[in-house]
């Protein structure tokens, strides 16, 4: 995956490289997940990399694969987590079914 900003797509290069517990098709999604949250903390989530990362995150090329993600999550999501699952849901237009 490619991005614009030299930064975000070191991060996302680090972070898929150590995901290998992760299913292939599901380590962009831990990557891109965590590089949105990461960017959004240190810059904001109106900064380039923050609006870069999600919008790889909920294009329809990852869409099968983000709904594999959470049909593949492992107990209970902390409230964080659940905002997000519903912000995703609200901004794509689609349900992502847990589990």
């Amino acid at each position: 995956m490619k991005f614009d900003d030299p930064q975000l797509q070191e991060y996302y290069e680090r972070v898929v490289s150590v995901m290998t517990s992760l299913p292939e098709d599901l380590r962009p999604i831990c990557a891109l997940m965590d590089a949105h949250h990461w960017f959004s903390l240190i810059e904001g989530e109106s900064s380039p990399k923050t609006r870069e990362a999600f919008q790889k995150l909920t294009s329809l090329e990852l869409r099968r694969a983000l709904k594999r993600w959470y049909k593949h999550g492992q107990g209970e999501m902390n409230p964080a987590a659940k905002e997000f699952h519903l912000f995703l849901e609200r901004t794509i237009g689609e349900e992502l079914p847990l589990r």
